[in-house]
């Protein structure tokens, strides 16, 4: 796929989210004929599951953690997901297609004038999630091997974060362990009993004291890289019957915030 800066794009404004979402849905804002629309929300994202494909926009919002406000920056996010992405599921991120206003309204991969971009994917099942067959009682002690070799083989692989960048990123580790104690104090109805969050933060501070050599240590010793960042059984998706590489696919690593995806092999893995 040619790179999106290589290609000329005329663009136009912004519609209104809402109508933006609402127009998506629609079967003539594809570019081929679809059975069924499932559109689903996160926080920063809304996501069209359509027949085989998934076709994933950001929402034009800026937050404490990341900022998609505008055209340009929901363009380049997009362009880091599948960069990031593609390591770890390498056949399901296809690219990043444009979302152009149509004679009928706002469509994707159009030819009128750009008005956002999206990620286009190829779909996963849900069931063949690590959680899906947890809760069905089906992962054995070989699927977890095969995962864990996995994950061990891309993280080899992996670019190594090293000198300076690497001692902030481990700087940045210890911000965000205490940061996780501010933010559930700031929770409206509480999260979490305020004595349980005061003992919580006082043991993350014994921790990292107690452990502050060893984490500077392996910080100069190649172990912080460029990785997932959101390792959960959700992302992981399973194919037991199917040959390496198709068994395996690991989607939806962070792209908004390198810090959070700059970390040691082991925090990555502890996410599963």
């Amino acid at each position: 796929m040619a790179h999106l800066q290589d290609k000329p794009y005329r663009t136009m404004p912004h519609p209104p989210f809402e109508a933006l979402i609402h127009a998506l849905s629609q079967k003539c804002a594809y570019p081929v004929a679809v059975d069924q629309i499932d559109v689903r929300h996160t926080h920063i994202s809304t996501v069209f599951l359509v027949d085989d494909l998934v076709y994933k926009i950001k929402k034009p919002v800026r937050l404490s953690f990341l900022d998609f406000s505008t055209v340009e920056l929901r363009r380049h996010f997009c362009e880091e997901e599948v960069r990031i992405n593609r390591a770890w599921a390498p056949d399901v991120y296809l690219g990043v297609v444009p979302v152009t206003m149509g004679e009928s309204g706002p469509q994707f991969e159009g030819t009128g004038p750009v008005i956002d971009w999206a990620v286009k994917m190829r779909r996963m099942p849900d069931h063949a999630t690590l959680r899906a067959r947890l809760l069905r009682d089906e992962l054995t002690a070989d699927d977890l091997v095969r995962v864990a070799r996995r994950i061990a083989s891309i993280q080899n692989q992996a670019p190594r974060i090293r000198g300076p960048e690497a001692s902030a990123a481990e700087t940045s580790f210890r911000h965000m362990l205490m940061d996780n104690w501010s933010f559930a104090r700031d929770q409206r109805p509480p999260i979490i009993p305020e004595e349980v969050v005061d003992r919580l933060e006082q043991l993350s501070h014994e921790w990292l004291d107690r452990l502050d050599a060893t984490l500077k240590q392996r910080a100069q010793s190649d172990n912080i890289r460029e990785l997932h960042g959101d390792l959960r059984l959700d992302h992981v998706y399973l194919f037991p019957d199917r040959q390496p590489p198709g068994d395996l696919s690991i989607l939806d690593g962070i792209e908004f915030d390198s810090a959070l995806r700059r970390i040691d092999v082991v925090a990555d893995v502890a996410f599963l």
